[in-house]
């Protein structure tokens, strides 16, 4: 049995390889700050409420103080919360733990110089930044500092997705870089139900969270431009970001979810969906099933291109009959590819010392 530490939180990802590495028989602890408005709470809370910067600096030293005699510790990113001052106190950490590993997930210094480096010749979320000449995220000197700091120090760095794997393989750190590990998702704990379209009415759902990062403007457009087009086939819901709670709840009663159109690959809640039987509309090109060695999937994948995605949108329309099948493949595909228990392995085997 291990002593496992998982450290930060994005959209219920260390939720899930927690309940899989306990199920193991493993010891893990959780603490993070419940990913914003997603309150996705661990076993201990990394939300500081004090509003006065020297006290936060007391009330995190106090925190990660209790952070030692684990096996393995994980960090989620190389700052675990929005307080990026937290990684001064990581030196703690690696002195009082057996191995330390960071995740590539989410945004960080490395994936924007990526960017910049013109990595990804389709297309990025940060296309508009560019265009404005706006600052990247984590991208200051100052980020580059404190996350090449935490970098050097950890035993390895483990990729979550294409996008991340490619842009660390080309950094610094390729030599730390390790095998890309798919999303885990407890399928056992997210209702199946047969994703029937009522009425003859299919209903497209699209949340929005970080719209100029998913591409929102081009989703919201094809959908407004398909309910027009079809006006008795389709029913169109956008809403604000949600806790992980009701936005499982909202997209129980829908048939198809539109995530994101400007990445290579899908997030949790491309996984999420797929495990309720929904048919998913989000980023799935070639090189993303390429890097999880995924064969084929059924996500539908999108482009920002409002052009392209009223393509499938139509295209839904016209195989309507075709949609409870996907949802059903689509149940399958997370049992079999994402499966919570089945993600914690991979995790142990990476964690196992580097030669």
């Amino acid at each position: 049995m291990k002593k496992i530490l998982l450290l930060g939180e994005y959209s219920g990802l260390h939720t899930n390889l927690k309940k899989g590495l306990e199920e193991l028989g493993h010891k893990v602890v959780l603490a993070s700050d419940g990913d914003g408005k997603k309150g996705i709470h661990g076993d201990i809370s990394l939300k500081l409420e004090r509003d006065n910067k020297i006290s936060k600096f007391f009330e995190l030293n106090k925190i990660i103080n209790e952070f030692n005699g684990f096996d393995i510790v994980q960090l989620i990113n190389p700052y675990i919360t929005p307080n990026k001052y937290i990684t001064l106190f990581y030196d703690k950490i690696f002195k009082s733990n057996q191995k330390v590993y960071c995740l590539a997930a989410g945004d960080d210094y490395f994936y924007s110089e990526a960017v910049l480096r013109q990595a990804f010749q389709k297309y990025t979320p940060f296309d508009n930044d560019l265009l404005k000449g706006e600052e990247l995220p984590y991208h200051t000197k100052l980020d580059y500092i404190l996350q090449k700091r935490v970098l050097n120090k950890v035993d390895g760095i483990i990729p979550i997705m294409y996008e991340y794997a490619h842009s660390y393989r080309n950094s610094i750190f390729a030599s730390k870089t390790m095998k890309t590990i798919p999303l885990p998702i407890d399928v056992s704990n997210i209702v199946y139900t047969e994703n029937i379209v009522r009425e003859g009415k299919i209903v497209f759902y699209h949340g929005i969270t970080r719209p100029e990062f998913k591409g929102t403007s081009y989703i919201t457009e094809a959908m407004k431009l398909a309910k027009e087009k079809y006006p008795n086939d389709i029913e169109i819901i956008i809403s604000p970001v949600l806790p992980l709670k009701e936005y499982l709840k909202m997209i129980n009663r829908v048939n198809v979810v539109i995530d994101q159109c400007r990445s290579y690959s899908y997030g949790m809640n491309a996984v999420y969906s797929m495990a309720m039987g929904k048919v998913v509309m989000s980023g799935c090109e070639h090189e993303c099933l390429e890097e999880l060695d995924f064969i084929e999937s059924e996500i539908i994948n999108i482009q920002p291109n409002v052009n392209q995605i009223l393509n499938q949108i139509e295209k839904l329309i016209e195989q309507k009959d075709e949609i409870l099948e996907i949802g059903k493949n689509n149940r399958k595909f997370a049992e079999s590819h994402h499966s919570h228990k089945e993600i914690a392995k991979k995790f142990l085997e990476s964690w196992q010392p580097i030669q």
